[in-house]
């Protein structure tokens, strides 16, 4: 029988879970085969070459797991909030993206009918943006494959939205939709950082939130295509 509580467990932290588990343990089965080696061995520079493995393995194993915890136990200084006009804030928005790599990929839609101001972190800002358009470059195919990518910055009454989209044609992430769990962006979800394990996007939920934001992310039906990843963010404007 599964341990008691097995089944509250999100699929998408199931997922990671045994996904960190089988890297993990994959690690330690080349330490123990370069182990055998350099104590089976009596040739010095056999040896030598095995412990070096040893080494590069142990410290590749320490780096996953420092990288996990940095982005799963975030630590950002107070945000720096800049009271800007809507008009200039996408302006910002425009030149940022601009100097992605996703740029030459990017079509655009803009509606700007607020005279009104929002407050926000440029900093914490541009961290959002990194991840959401990084998300997008990679589940639509990389550069080589020339991916659609489609930006969208919107203003309401009391609000502004940044909308990044595009179709998820990466096999590994199309195979992964299936698994993800989207509520609130608590735990794993799609995402382009920290190789498989997929907490940027939960990062970038965090940073959104501490600015006064809110990080949104769904999936189109699939239908006869490829699914479509959809990340809003919202921004409040100031009354």
């Amino acid at each position: 029988m599964p341990p008691a509580g097995a089944h509250d467990l999100r699929p998408g932290l199931a997922r990671f879970v045994h996904q960190l588990t089988h890297d993990l343990r994959n690690d330690l089965a080349a330490v123990e085969v370069f182990a055998t080696t350099a104590s089976g061995s009596g040739d010095a520079a056999l040896v030598r070459d095995a412990l070096s493995e040893i080494s590069s393995t142990v410290a590749a194993c320490g780096r996953r797991l420092a990288a996990l915890r940095a982005v799963a136990c975030l630590e950002f200084p107070a945000p720096q909030m800049v009271q800007m006009g809507v008009a200039g804030w996408m302006d910002g928005i425009r030149k940022h993206v601009e100097m992605h790599a996703a740029s030459p990929f990017v079509t655009w839609r803009l509606e700007d009918a607020s005279r009104a101001v929002l407050r926000s972190d440029p900093l914490l800002l541009a961290g959002i943006l990194d991840e959401l358009l990084a998300n997008a470059l990679r589940c639509a195919g990389g550069a080589a494959k020339s991916p659609s990518i489609q930006v969208a910055l919107l203003a309401s009454a009391d609000a502004v939205f940044v909308e990044v989209r595009q179709p998820i044609v990466e096999r590994a992430a199309v195979n992964d939709v299936a698994y993800l769990d989207f509520i609130h962006l608590q735990g794993p979800a799609l995402s382009s950082t920290k190789h498989h394990y997929g907490f940027g996007l939960s990062a970038a939920a965090l940073r959104a939130e501490s600015i006064g934001a809110e990080l949104s992310v769904s999936v189109d039906a699939v239908g006869e295509g490829v699914p479509w990843f959809t990340a809003v963010l919202k921004l409040p404007l100031t009354v």
